[in-house]
């Protein structure tokens, strides 16, 4: 159960707008919002801040590469530690998509390369390997993996074990998704 929420509202009938929610354990500043993001300040009960950045990436191609941009001037400030997560709506290569149709992928090059001027390694994940789906069936059916979690150096130091969780899709067209960071404080002697 969660104590507290944010919205940002959908922006055409049908789906889409994101939720951000959470409970007492956790202390979330919102620093910023936008149609398609949520970016927190996240403090830990041991006072450890770090940022979270919860991503929309737009299905249109230029739009979404826009977007990119701006997600790079938003982070760009931040010295802390920093976690990006969520719906990319782009796949890396050619891998994360089981589909009949034989569609090249489009944009997976500049979606790298948005990833590498960040220098964000990609957070090690279990569970399904697709996490999107257009919920058709037979050939017409697609998978895709779209759903990632990015974060810095800095970020893997305080959380050396933490792991991004895909479950399978039932009720969504997309993987409900955990963020395990499985970090144990350090004692002090």
């Amino acid at each position: 159960y969660f104590s507290f929420w944010d919205l940002v509202p959908p922006t055409t009938k049908g789906g889409g707008g994101l939720c951000l929610a959470w409970c007492e354990s956790v202390k979330f500043q919102v620093i910023s919002k936008h149609v398609t993001y949520f970016c927190v300040r996240v403090i830990e009960l041991s006072g450890l801040q770090w940022v979270l950045f919860l991503f929309y990436g737009h299905p249109n191609l230029p739009k979404r590469q826009h977007t990119w941009q701006d997600v790079k001037s938003k982070l760009s400030p931040y010295n802390q530690p920093f976690a990006i997560v969520r719906d990319f709506n782009q796949i890396w290569n050619d891998q994360d998509r089981l589909s009949f149709c034989n569609r090249p992928p489009t944009g997976s090059h500049q979606f790298r390369s948005f990833l590498s001027d960040l220098g964000l390694p990609e957070l090690q994940h279990q569970g399904v390997w697709f996490t999107w789906t257009n919920s058709r069936s037979g050939s017409h059916a697609t998978f895709e993996r779209l759903d990632r979690a990015f974060v810095t150096q800095s970020w893997l130091q305080l959380f050396p074990n933490a792991m991004f969780q895909n479950l399978p899709i039932i009720r969504s067209d997309h993987s409900p998704l955990i963020l395990d960071k499985k970090h144990v404080p350090k004692q002090k002697p």
